[in-house]
This record gives structure tokens, sequence and C-alpha cells, in this order.
């Protein structure tokens, strides 16, 4: 979403495919990327992200060209610890917002501020150095304003929280989800389908396919999280952009989906024939459209049936007296055992039918369903 400039000097860019003006700029030794739009008549929303690899913005000042920044109503960071924000009284400087800080690469400041005058032509420096001579200002104007859209942000159980958004008539290919006071740690899963998430300072940026009127949404593990959680919800896309400042409310928890499963489902044998493995392996696996990573489990493998030893003059077993499937984030699998034959050679002996139930406990207050923890398989001999 930001673009850095890597030329020498501030040079203003208006970048206007995201639908509110996005520009970078390096002044000594940082670069940042800024957007800035209009709230009300009399209200105005700046973003400032460091785009720099390695470098802090310490400094930071706007000041409009045909308005007049007359009051700061909110500040608040992302990635980084608040900076200290005012409007300047003096003389020299009457109207600036200076910000003095520590915004490290990553972060991203908001700022809102009430202004007086109709325009939209400012200008805006920051310097890696707290020392205002070193900044050099240069020109930019404002976006159009945000396009609407609707969010919400829930917890998902222990350290575990949702985002969920809705366009209206509009697309959009991006969703950034920027916490404050907390990190994000893991994104669990993310709607609609195909999206992809990469960190950014303390959150998250997603890739998503999200259509006119269409919703989705993003958990995700979190870390640090304050009493009440708060997050920037950012949705871009070619028609602009958007902005949500959401607070944390209480939502449901995520939930996971274990399902049990047998390889192969059906084993045949006949009397006489030499065997020296029974190829039937046991597997778990937490389904794809899960919202979060399962939790242990304990499993059982169960016989029942005709005797293994009278079929085939061998023990049947599955290994561990006591199977355990591990944590599994959402589409992965892990196969517990197979089943092996002691003495390792037999013969079938004798017709025959041995039931093998494989289960995994399920936890119906963490899995949204019950119905897959459950499998069956047989081994006929004829």
């Amino acid at each position: 979403m930001w673009r850095r400039l890597t030329v020498p000097g501030l040079l203003a860019a208006l970048l206007l495919t995201m639908g509110a003006v996005e520009a970078g700029g390096r002044t000594k030794d940082v670069q940042f990327g800024w957007t800035m739009t209009r709230l009300t008549d009399t209200q105005k929303w700046l973003r400032v992200t460091n785009t720099d690899d390695q470098n802090s913005i310490r400094l930071l000042a706007v000041r409009g060209d045909d308005f007049r920044i007359t009051a700061l109503k909110s500040v608040r960071a992302s990635g980084a610890a608040t900076p200290n924000c005012a409007v300047s009284t003096e003389s020299t400087t009457f109207g600036v917002l200076f910000c003095n800080g520590n915004l490290p690469p990553d972060s991203s400041l908001f700022l809102v501020f009430d202004v007086t005058g109709s325009g939209g032509n400012f200008e805006i420096a920051g310097s890696d150095s707290s020392d205002p001579s070193t900044l050099e200002y240069g020109p930019d104007s404002e976006g159009p304003a945000f396009l609407p859209t609707d969010g919400t942000f829930t917890t998902a159980g222990a350290a575990t929280s949702r985002v969920t958004f809705t366009s209206k008539g509009n697309a959009f290919s991006e969703v950034e989800v920027l916490p404050f006071g907390f990190e994000i740690t893991k994104v669990l899963s993310v709607t609609p389908a195909g999206g992809s998430c990469d960190p950014e300072g303390a959150g998250i940026d997603c890739s998503v396919d999200l259509p006119a009127n269409g919703s989705g949404e993003v958990t995700f593990e979190t870390s640090g999280a304050p009493p009440q959680p708060t997050a920037e919800v950012m949705l871009t896309g070619d028609d602009g952009i958007s902005d949500q400042y959401l607070t944390q409310t209480e939502g449901a928890p995520a939930k996971y989906d274990l399902a049990a499963s047998t390889r192969p489902a059906n084993l045949r044998y006949r009397v006489g024939q030499k065997i020296r493995s029974i190829p039937l392996s046991f597997s778990v696996e937490n389904a794809k459209t899960a919202e979060r990573s399962s939790t242990a489990a304990a499993a059982t493998v169960k016989l029942s049936g005709s005797s293994p030893r009278a079929l085939f003059g061998s023990t049947v077993s599955c290994g561990a007296a006591k199977l355990t499937a591990p944590p599994l984030a959402p589409g992965k699998t892990k196969k517990l055992c197979s089943l092996t034959l002691r003495p390792p050679s037999a013969t079938a002996k004798k017709p025959g039918r041995i039931d093998v139930v494989f289960t995994v406990a399920c936890a119906t207050s963490l899995e949204s369903s019950c119905a897959n923890n459950r499998a069956r398989a047989s081994i006929v001999v004829s």
C-alpha cells in the first residue's frame, strides 16, 4: 500500500489509484509514506507509515497551505509507543502539527485533527532526528473521502480475535489490520477463500478478493492485549480506501474441526495367504475451513469381531498404548500410527472379520462439529 522512494531529498508523489492520495518521501535518513483525507468540513485524518528498513521517524511535522490546523483530536500508533504530538502556538510555526517520538520501521501513526479553511493542500516533513532544523517540507494534497464499509472486532477465545469487514458498493483487494497496544502473532484463517496475510509491523496486510457488497473475516492470535484492544481496519481497492477504527467486543470463540481417517477403509485376504504387514494407517486432520489451530487430543484404535490371533496367529496393534494427536493448524494432517503384526509375518488361517474404529476425542466447546471424529475400517479374511 505504501510506496517507498529511494531518490535523495523529499519528493512528493500523488498516487491516485488508492482513492486517497499516497506519497512517499525521504528526509535525511528515514523514508516514509502518508495518506490524508477529509473526515468532515472541519476535520482531517492522516496516516504516516515508516517504510524505512532501518531508521525511525523521530520528528514529524504537518502544516496546511490553504487550511489551518487548530486542534489535535486523537493520536494513536500501531507498532510503536504513542509519540508526543501538539499543534504549535509559536509565532513562527503557528498551526504546525509536530510529533516527537520513535516510530520504527513498519509502524504507522494515525492522526485526527480539527482545521479551519476549506482547502486540502498541505506540506509534510519527517526526520530521523529530533532537531527541527533537519526537516525538509514537501507539498501534497488530500485525497477523496473514505469509501463506505462496515466492520467488527471481537474476541474469538483466549488470546484470539476476529475482524469482520463488509464492503458496500465497491470491491476491495487488500485489508490491513493495525492494532494498538498489542501485536498480531499468527493468522488462523482468512476469508474470502484464497486470501493470504503477511506481517506489517504489529499488524497484518492481507490480500483478499472482496466483491462489492461482500463480506470477509480474519481470525488471528495476539499477544500483549490491553484491557480494551482497538485496531484500525483499512480496505483498499481500485475505487479507493476505507477506514474503520474498531474497539474489541465479546464474540463467539474461534473453533477447529478435527476429522479422523483410516487408509484404506477395507482390507481383504484369502485363507492361506501369507501376510507380512497390515497396511492400515490412522490420521487426523484439522479442516482447511477451521478458524484456529486445534488443541492436543487423545486418540484410540479399537478392534472388535474376530480375534486377530484366531485369524492370523498374531496379535494386531497400533504401537503406543496411548495415542495423542498434536495441535494442528488449519489444513494440516498428522498420521498417528499404522497397524502392525506381532510376530511380523503371518498366514491367514480361517475366514472372519475384524472391525476397526479409530476415534479422536472431541472437545465440544472448541470444535465446530464432532461428526468426523470417528472413522471405521474392516479386515476381512474369506
